[in-house]
């Protein structure tokens, strides 16, 4: 049963993707962000995590949750359904998300996909993401709320900016060029980048 979070993007690609034409949402968009909202996992085994956490006592060491990193970019995995892994699939592409960095305790990190920004934001609790939606002139189009769910990879991606694993990533089209960024409702804030990145 898809969450309320991926009804939301598959509505939100339906009914934009006409409105706004000079956009290319397209399909890459829309299963890109149902992997980045349907995590890494079912519920079942999401328990069995916290079962076999609750049964070894011995201190763990925190780890990222990305499983690489590439000029800026963290890649998540989103793990595999029965029905995938019955087919034959053996693996879905890396998730890769980017650090805007932190203000005011709020963190956010981005998508940069098919002409497409999306960024997430939250602070430290995280109880709900806000989602912010940019062409890539860097136009914003819409925002929406979302509650965030254990596994999400927002979430994990979130937690690993606020948890300190993330460096700060910036837009443009090399590193020359490339500038410091803060998605708002107003537009993207460029800053310029400077030699220690927060």
């Amino acid at each position: 049963m898809p969450t309320k979070a991926v009804m939301n993007v598959a509505y939100f690609c339906q009914n934009h993707t006409a409105k706004v034409g000079k956009m290319k949402y397209g399909l890459a968009l829309c299963f890109s962000m149902v992997f980045l909202l349907a995590g890494c996992g079912n519920a079942d085994e999401n328990k069995m995590v916290e079962k076999t956490v609750e049964q070894e006592p011995a201190a763990v060491e925190a780890k990222p949750y990305y499983s690489m990193e590439e000029d800026g970019s963290y890649g998540y995995e989103v793990a595999l359904s029965d029905e995938e892994k019955k087919n034959g699939a053996m693996a879905k592409p890396l998730t890769m998300l980017s650090y805007a960095g932190e203000k005011d305790g709020k963190h956010q990190v981005f998508l940069n996909t098919d002409g497409v920004i999306i960024a997430f934001e939250c602070s430290k609790a995280c109880d709900f993401i806000k989602l912010m939606y940019f062409t890539d002139r860097g136009e914003y189009v819409k925002k929406e709320q979302i509650r965030a769910e254990p596994g999400m990879i927002a979430v994990l991606a979130l937690s690993d900016a606020s948890n300190g694993y993330l460096k700060r990533a910036g837009l443009g089209t090399s590193k020359k060029d490339a500038k410091w960024v803060w998605f708002t409702e107003k537009g993207i804030v460029f800053s310029k980048i400077d030699k220690s990145p927060a």
